[in-house]
C-alpha cells in the first residue's frame, strides 16, 4: 500500500503545480492588460520598466522615448506620435537601397 499512497502524493503535488503555473500566466495576462496606456491601430501600447528605464511596446515592437523628456511630460498621444515618427522613419530609410546587386557589370 506504501506505494498507492506516495503515488497519490505525486498526484496532488504535480496538480498544485499546474494551478500555480495557469495561475502564473493569468496574472501575467492581467498584468499587461494594467499597464496598457491605450490603443492604436487597434494594438496596446502598454508601458513596461526595464533594466536601462521606462519603454513602451506596440505590435510586439519596443519603442524607448529619449531621455531629454521627462516622464511627468510623457503621455498617449506623445508615445502614439513618436511610434508612427519611428515606424516612417524606418520605412524611408530601410526601403532605399545604396547598393543594387542585381545589376552586373
Amino acid at each position: 500500500m506504501p506505494h498507492y499512497t506516495e503515488a497519490l502524493e505525486n498526484k496532488n503535488e504535480n496538480n498544485t503545480r499546474c494551478a500555480a503555473v495557469t495561475e502564473s500566466r493569468e496574472t501575467k495576462q492581467n498584468k499587461k492588460i494594467n499597464n496598457s496606456i491605450g490603443k492604436h491601430n487597434n494594438k496596446h501600447i502598454f508601458k513596461n520598466h526595464g533594466q536601462y528605464g521606462t519603454f513602451y511596446t506596440h505590435d510586439k515592437v519596443n519603442y524607448r522615448i529619449p531621455p531629454y523628456v521627462s516622464e511627468d511630460k510623457i503621455d498617449f498621444e506623445l508615445v502614439k506620435n513618436y511610434i508612427v515618427y519611428k515606424n516612417e522613419m524606418n520605412e524611408k530609410y530601410n526601403n532605399k537601397s545604396t547598393l543594387n546587386l542585381s545589376e552586373s557589370d
